[in-house]
């Protein structure tokens, strides 16, 4: 499960000149007395941060923090937007739809309990798709649920990352390679066999241009264009372990690492990457999504 250990908020406010290193500003999260353990991170159409974590759902200004909704310890473990408001899973396998003033609930599936939900992603059809470790992709359009797994053809039932491609299909990361999914049906797979360079991915982030950066285990970051065979690597040198999640703008990737901090690489130059160690045990999941929110979304 995506675990970020303690109440930190990283947010990258500006990419100054290719060579400085970009500023970035910590924002701790401290509601009342305490520093909640924060497990994934969204933004929001207005530019306020939502945050799951293991006391429950947060949203802050930068400032002033609220907590919507209380779970004492059942952990949020994926959050994302949709249609100006923001969705939530719970570990007990409770989704949550909430606004700025409190929640609903979608879905509740005791049958997550023991396949986390490890990402969400939200169709220009409404469907909401979770990622979840051990039961692929789980799928909701209007009010029916329906599963994309190994037996439709998915490489590996452990899902670890979802993105929406501008087309509307779905890229999918699992611990057996990509995947690619249209309609609740897989179209194409990618894996070592195609050139892949690790087959366990992490995380995956798309490009408005159709491509795929994926996120691995070992071999760093690397690009796939759906309908391609063969990547292009981002270092093939690559050292700074787990990509555990992926956010890319332009020709900047940012990949946060499990141990290492946070790589940016610019791709248009050679050797043009650079190291920012955060001072935190594990730079693991979703602060990624808000690192180009203002450009990405």
């Amino acid at each position: 499960m995506r675990r970020w250990p303690v109440a930190v908020f990283l947010v990258v406010l500006q990419v100054a000149a290719l060579a400085q290193f970009p500023y970035l500003r910590t924002l701790e999260v401290r509601p009342g007395q305490q520093r909640p353990s924060i497990t994934y991170i969204a933004q929001d159409a207005q530019g306020l941060l939502w945050a799951g974590a293991d006391i429950g759902l947060l949203r802050t200004d930068g400032e002033r923090v609220d907590i919507l909704v209380r779970t004492e310890g059942d952990v949020v473990t994926a959050v994302a937007a949709s249609k100006g408001r923001m969705l939530a899973v719970l570990e007990s396998g409770v989704l949550l739809d909430c606004n700025g003033y409190g929640c609903d609930t979608l879905l509740n599936d005791p049958s997550l309990r023991g396949t986390p939900v490890r990402s969400i992603a939200v169709q220009a059809d409404g469907s909401i798709s979770l990622a979840t470790y051990g039961a692929g992709v789980r799928v909701l359009r209007a009010g029916i649920s329906s599963t994309i797994g190994a037996g439709q053809g998915l490489p590996d039932d452990h899902v670890n990352d979802l993105a929406v491609l501008p087309d509307g299909r779905l890229a999918v990361a699992t611990d057996q390679g990509l995947a690619i999914c249209k309609a609740d049906k897989v179209v194409e797979t990618f894996d070592g066999s195609r050139g892949a360079p690790d087959n366990l991915v992490l995380s995956v982030s798309v490009t408005e241009a159709g491509d795929v950066w994926a996120g691995t285990d070992q071999r760093g970051v690397f690009r796939w264009r759906p309908g391609q065979d063969g990547v292009h690597l981002l270092d093939s040198a690559w050292c700074h372990g787990p990509v555990m999640t992926l956010a890319v703008h332009g020709d900047m990737v940012w990949a946060a690492t499990e141990k290492h901090g946070v790589v940016l690489h610019d791709i248009r130059y050679r050797q043009a990457s650079y190291r920012q160690h955060m001072d935190t045990r594990s730079v693991a999941a979703p602060f990624m999504d808000l690192l180009i929110s203002s450009a990405k979304a």
